[in-house]
């Protein structure tokens, strides 16, 4: 059975909407007319690919006249987290059919549309489902957008069905994961934040974590260097690991210390941990962001 989910409140700026037997039904935008001088046609070299750019007044606009290119943007943008793709402006020179297509909503809380997007009074139609196994928390033609221009684009006969699985969607997925941390008490530390943003990317765009890019491309989003958001998390990973610990000492059967220490953390970290607190050691455990970001994901999985 298909859910539909909430379309974004920005999106709504730019459409009505209503929902019926499970399917977002957009209508149409009012068409707003734009200037269409002083064009030059080029061919793109940079970060966006594979398509043909115009540049007016000083703004380069890529182009896009087929449904695979529609598609490839949504893609790029929402799935794969390119900010470039999701800064670029973008322009229709045809009418466009979406039909058949697996699609993701262009931009997402992580990566939002910031761009201008000319749909130069052409119309976009057709009924697009989500990708398969992808949860798609923002619905619609547009999902995310951030200080976006969006205009001159008409929205026909376009139907959304969302077949994301909803035990996975948005605000009961962070529940879960913070359930997970405050169990083992690290909702108090500032790394905290930054996981629940990993998990939260990384669950809304269906990927796992990635041990050589998943923290770089955070970091990369953020403007920060890769090793002051490692250390935050670090830190935040260790209070949890001593919490783990100080619980196996006080209840070594527990249900709870038997299944946070074989998953988020490695046991024998856990019990080097145990030997500093009970001073039978001068050295705690080590825990690895990797193992920690693996065992949460298994859990969430539960």
């Amino acid at each position: 059975m298909t859910k539909s989910k909430k379309i974004s409140n920005l999106f709504l700026a730019l459409a009505f909407s209503c929902f019926t037997c499970g399917t977002a039904v957009v209508a149409a935008v009012p068409c707003i007319s734009a200037a269409n001088n002083n064009a030059s046609i080029q061919k793109t070299t940079a970060a966006v690919t594979g398509l043909t750019s115009v540049t007016r007044n000083g703004k380069t606009f890529y182009q896009i006249s087929n449904a695979d290119q529609f598609a490839s943007v949504a893609y790029q943008v929402s799935v794969q987290g390119n900010r470039e793709w999701a800064s670029a402006n973008y322009e229709l020179t045809d009418d466009i059919n979406l039909s058949g297509k697996a699609w993701t909503s262009i931009g997402t809380n992580a990566n939002p549309y910031k761009g201008f997007f000319n749909g130069n009074g052409f119309t976009v139609t057709g009924a697009v489902s989500t990708r398969e196994g992808a949860v798609d928390e923002y619905c619609g033609l547009f999902g995310y957008v951030n200080g976006a221009s969006i205009y001159d684009l008409v929205l026909g006969d376009f139907i959304y069905v969302n077949t994301a699985t909803p035990e996975k969607s948005g605000d009961e997925f962070t529940a879960k994961v913070k359930k997970i941390l405050g169990s083992v008490g690290m909702l108090g530390e500032s790394g905290t934040k930054d996981i629940l943003n990993v998990c939260n990317y990384l669950n809304r765009n269906n990927l796992n974590y990635d041990s050589k890019t998943t923290l770089n491309d955070y970091a990369a989003h953020l403007n920060e260097d890769p090793k002051s958001v490692k250390q935050r998390i670090r830190r935040a990973i260790k209070r949890g690991l001593t919490n783990v610990a100080s619980l196996g000492i006080e209840d070594y059967y527990s249900d709870s210390f038997d299944e946070y220490s074989h998953t988020l953390f490695n046991f024998d970290t856990v019990r080097m941990e145990m030997d500093l607190l009970r001073g039978k050691s001068q050295y705690g455990g080590r825990p690895t962001i990797d193992r920690f970001f693996e065992g949460l994901e298994a859990l969430c999985e539960d």
